[in-house]
């Protein structure tokens, strides 16, 4: 009975051990006492340990005895899965690999039950450290209290406090230190310079076309008279050529105008933005001073208060170290941690050969296992399960078979509905294209017959706006001289980044026609050729800029912006 018993706790198999030698169930009946006797020891510990946790209440028994029963089963289940899982296979390297994750956990699980009966074993020692650490907590406490008592360094840090206030005060007066400042001003330096710069070099050039318009104004035959119908003048007005030069200078002269505009602007916005950044340190200081001089208050009713608090605090303080070092089972291995913690003392070496004691009784039942040759009872159950496992491989080998099977049969027919069913659609498209073969036939017809209709009426508009059109080029043929022209061309941006095409369309005096494309994207604007400055009016993607035409022939030209920046255009 009982050798059945410890058969059972080694994990082993009744019915393969009853055809084993004598011998053979002897080492097993060994190792299930071995699992028994550590799950036995577990009790005891994880016991004890519960009943030091809740001792003085009335269930305290029974709440150690239930769970030294719990984890005792625990206990005996992983031992018992961990010997019977360790297979013997000939190979001592193959088996130790396998059996070190095994050793790790026995060793943990008897670390686990050690430590509770160490508590016990120490008990004595154990109190006695417990109530030093006691005594070495309240010394501590108190010098922490004593540093928060500090009067002088909290003194100390009132004065650093107002030097740093007086140091903020003074900052307060001047401007930003910081570098964004400092380059701002500098940018309005630069800006105020290229004003006056550009104001100096600007301004007598517009006083000069104020002049001229005053002395296009004032010549006499720049007028026309407007009279009634009974002959008496009513009007002057200018003639267009008068009007025209005056615009012309008036267009040059307001390009001077917004250009000193620009630069008063810049300036405008950099003396506000400088101001800006004052108002904003100035806050900056203000708030900084604000908190400074908090902090200093702060620090005076840390001063002010900190005898009262350290009494508070303390006798506080000394109540919770009384509710913590009472003899719990946390308080018990804490101190036992302290009084091994010497390395080679007495405690030291009693606490490590008990930790080892456990270790060997637990890894007993393991290491018998791993010296132990193979014997009949693994023989015996690797040819069981090796049976099994070539049963379960025919059965999986016909499941298989069964499947290949089906899988060709469906092969099979669904082949057959494929070609049932592709000729049954080719049937189908040759009826529909015979039926629409004449269908086709009128539609390419009729098709044919609207192109010649839109061609048609497309070279009728296009003869019509021929003979209308006065400007085009095939009827002027009373120029005398021929000179080249930007006007009906494409052209293309030689010197920018990426496909840039310009296409002047002509036929009127103002807002001609501007063809823009960049890659894939086209659009439209408009231009303007004034002749007199030599320069053209581009106006495209809410963008208006003027260029001045540097170099013109037939199949290049080079137009100059305000910038003088050259793009390079030539005839595609």
């Amino acid at each position: 009975m009982i050798s059945n018993f410890l058969i059972f706790c080694s994990g082993s198999d009744r019915s393969i051990i009853d055809q084993c030698p004598k011998s053979e169930r002897n080492k097993y009946a060994s190792i299930g006492a071995t699992v028994f006797l550590t799950a036995f020891l577990a009790a005891i510990s994880s016991g004890y340990a519960l009943y030091t946790i809740f001792r003085g209440e009335e269930y305290a028994i029974t709440a150690a005895i239930c769970f030294g029963i719990v984890w005792a089963t625990i206990i005996f289940n992983l031992d018992r899965y961990i010997v019977s899982s360790l297979r013997k296979e000939g190979n001592w390297k193959k088996e130790l690999l396998y059996a070190t994750p095994r050793f790790i956990i026995a060793i943990l699980i008897s670390l686990v039950i050690a430590k509770p009966l160490e508590v016990r074993i120490f008990a004595s020692r154990i109190e006695q450290q417990i109530f030093k650490n006691k005594i070495q907590e309240l010394e501590n406490e108190k010098l922490s209290l004593d540093k928060l008592n500090d009067l002088t360094k909290l003194e100390n840090n009132i004065q650093s406090q107002s030097i740093e206030l007086g140091k903020l005060d003074s900052l307060k007066q001047g401007d930003p230190t910081n570098e964004d400042f400092k380059s701002l001003i500098n940018d309005r330096n630069i800006a105020m310079q290229e004003l006056n710069s550009v104001s100096k070099f600007n301004n007598p050039r517009v006083s000069e076309y104020n002049f001229k318009i005053s002395q296009i104004k004032g010549i006499p035959s720049n007028y026309r008279e407007i009279k009634d119908s009974t002959g008496m003048v009513v009007d002057r007005m200018l003639i267009p050529e008068a009007n025209k030069s005056i615009n012309d200078i008036t267009y040059s002269r307001n390009v001077l105008l917004n250009e000193i505009k620009g630069k008063q602007k810049r300036v405008v916005d950099l003396d506000a933005e400088i101001q800006k950044n004052r108002n904003d340190y100035k806050a900056d200081m203000s708030q900084r001073i604000n908190e400074k001089q908090a902090q200093i208050a702060q620090t005076q009713q840390r001063k002010d208060t900190a005898d009262t608090m350290v009494k508070t605090q303390f006798n506080e303080g000394l109540k919770i170290k009384e509710r913590s070092y009472t003899n719990n089972f946390i308080t018990q291995v804490e101190a036992l941690g302290n009084l091994t913690s010497k390395m080679f003392s007495t405690m030291w070496w009693t606490s490590i050969l008990i930790m080892l004691l456990f270790v060997t009784i637990e890894t007993a039942p393991i290491i018998v296992k791993l010296l132990s040759k193979k014997g009949p009872y693994d023989e015996l159950l690797e040819r069981i399960e090796y049976e099994h496992y070539l049963e379960q491989q025919k059965i999986i080998s016909d499941k298989n078979e069964e499947i290949n099977n089906l899988l060709e049969e469906m092969q099979s027919i669904n082949k057959l509905k494929g070609e049932v069913r592709m000729k049954t659609e080719k049937s189908k498209l040759d009826a529909e294209l015979q039926a629409n073969t004449a269908l086709l036939d009128d539609i390419a017809k009729r098709q044919a017959d609207l192109a010649k209709l839109a061609i048609e009426r497309w070279y009728d508009n296009e003869l019509l706006n021929f003979k209308s059109n006065t400007n085009n080029q095939y009827i002027q043929t009373k120029q005398a001289t021929y000179s080249p022209t930007i006007e009906g061309k494409l052209w293309k941006a030689s010197n920018l980044n990426g496909e840039i095409f310009y296409f002047f369309k002509s036929g009127q005096s103002l807002h001609n026609e501007l063809i823009y494309i960049e890659g894939d994207k086209t659009d439209k604007g408009t231009w303007e050729n004034i002749i007199a400055s030599k320069q053209i009016k581009i106006s495209i993607l809410n963008f208006t800029e003027t260029y001045t035409i540097e170099d013109l022939s037939e199949n290049s030209v080079k137009l100059k912006t305000i910038t003088n920046d050259i793009i390079e255009l030539v005839k595609v």
